[in-house]
């Protein structure tokens, strides 16, 4: 029978200062527990990751979507250090498309303390059976992380040449 060792955890000096550059040793479930070395920083970023749904209204369910509209999120401390990732427009009843069947909604940025910046110019196109406009792309999330009091604005910037009736806007933060 083999013997295990196992190291005196409590004689080993403790680290209070943390970094993602911070290797722990870990048994890869996937590689038959063969032992293998994490950095914190990859262990952070991979775990407990938590995903939340803003949804935002633009329009009531009996009014029709008009150009350079707009609406804002100031975001809670709850969201503080969120990024964007998705976006998604919901109409209540949806246009009768002519040519030109898309939605263009702006979402910007602005920050508690500095200047507004673009986070995203989506033109979300219409899903007929799903009965609404979605934007599948991917957002470049690294650049726009949330602030508690910072302000997220909604704008509709184009909208079809017969335009929807009632429009909810659902963002996705993640942390």
């Amino acid at each position: 029978m083999a013997s295990v060792i196992i190291p005196d955890i409590n004689g080993k000096t403790e680290k209070t200062a943390i970094s993602f550059n911070d290797i722990v040793e870990i048994e890869d479930s996937a590689s038959s527990y063969t032992k293998k070395k994490l950095s914190l920083g990859n262990l952070l970023n991979n775990v407990g990751q938590t995903n939340t749904i803003v949804s935002i209204p633009m329009f009531d369910s009996s009014t029709a979507v008009t150009t350079l509209t707009s609406n804002f999120l100031v975001v809670p401390s709850d969201l503080n250090s969120y990024k964007l990732v998705s976006l998604t427009a919901s109409v209540f009843t949806k246009s009768t498309f002519g040519a030109d069947n898309s939605l263009q909604i702006d979402v910007m940025h602005c920050p508690y303390s500095g200047s507004p910046v673009s986070m995203l110019n989506a033109v979300l196109n219409y899903d007929v059976s799903a009965n609404k406009y979605g934007y599948t792309s991917n957002v470049n999330t690294s650049t726009y992380t949330l602030a508690t009091y910072d302000i997220v604005y909604v704008m509709v910037t184009h909208i079809p040449s017969n335009p929807p009736v009632g429009l909810s806007v659902t963002i996705e933060f993640q942390k």
